[in-house]
This record gives structure tokens, sequence and C-alpha cells, in this order.
């Protein structure tokens, strides 16, 4: 025989599984990606001060260019292992692969100007606000870290998540 609270726990866990395979099913279109970057400086045509263009390779088809656009600069505290040296930026940068575009803001610190060559590294994150074609909609994240190595700045990783409407 059932008691008078079987019905109401048996509710209850209907509704814990609703609620959780509800968030699950907004979770669903989020992916986790990651990709190696290849870029160097672009000053043709570049609007602003600085700009880059390269080359991705990643999973879930994010394969194609990376253009950036360098828009603000702030120079680094006093502090800094060498000042003068390190200096932060935000950029708007685009992703183009054969299924759209994806594009973010970012913003990063760079020693790109440091003394010891091995010395020259930058690291940053991104918010994607918006893209074309199966990137449409997409929001998501990343964080990317790497170093210069003779004016290529190779990006040792890039990770973060993507989400698609």
């Amino acid at each position: 025989m059932m008691s008078m609270k079987t019905p109401a726990l048996l509710l209850l866990a209907c509704a814990t599984f609703a609620l959780l395979a509800a968030g699950n099913a907004d979770a669903r279109g989020c992916k986790p990606f990651h990709v190696k970057v290849i870029d160097t400086p672009a000053p043709q045509g570049c609007p602003t001060f600085f700009c880059t263009s390269g080359l991705i390779e990643g999973n879930h088809g994010l394969r194609g260019t990376i253009d950036a656009t360098f828009d603000s600069y702030a120079a680094s505290p006093s502090t800094t292992p060498e000042p003068g040296r390190t200096n932060s930026f935000s950029s708007v940068s685009v992703i183009t692969t054969a299924r759209g575009t994806l594009t973010a803001r970012e913003t990063l610190i760079a020693s790109t100007q440091a003394l010891d060559p091995k010395r020259r590294m930058f690291a940053g994150f991104a918010e994607f606000t918006g893209g074309t074609g199966a990137y449409a909609g997409a929001t998501g994240y990343f964080q990317f870290g790497g170093r210069q190595h003779g004016g290529v700045n190779v990006t040792d990783t890039m990770v973060g998540q993507i989400c698609l409407p």
C-alpha cells in the first residue's frame, strides 16, 4: 500500500527532473572548443593603430581566418616586470570559416616589447558578440595565451565555449 508521501515524492522527483532537463536543453547548444591560431601584424589597410591577420584551426568547424582590429590601449602599471614594455589592449576579432563568421570582443595584456625575446608573451579573454551563417546569434567566451616569435604571434591555446541558438 502506498502512503500519501509516495505521490508527493514522485511529483517532486518528476519536477526536479523536468527542471534539470530544461537547464540541460539550454546547455545543449553550447560546446567547448579549442583552436590554434597563428597570426602576424597586418598594417596594410588597418583602420586603427594595430591589426593582425592569421589562420585558425580547431574543432567544431573552427577552421579559417582570424582578423583583429585593436581599438584601445593602456600602458602597464609601473610594477610590471618591464615597465613601459607591457601593455593592455582591446580589440574586435572576426573569425571567418566556411560555415560563417564569429565576432568577438577581446581584452589582452601583452609583453611583446620585452627586451628578452623569450618573454614576449600575451594572454587574454574574449566574449562572442555575434556571428553570421551557422554562427548567427552565437554567444560564448574564450581565453587565449601565446608567445611572439620573430614578429609572428603563435597562440598556443585558445579554449572556450560557443553557444548557438
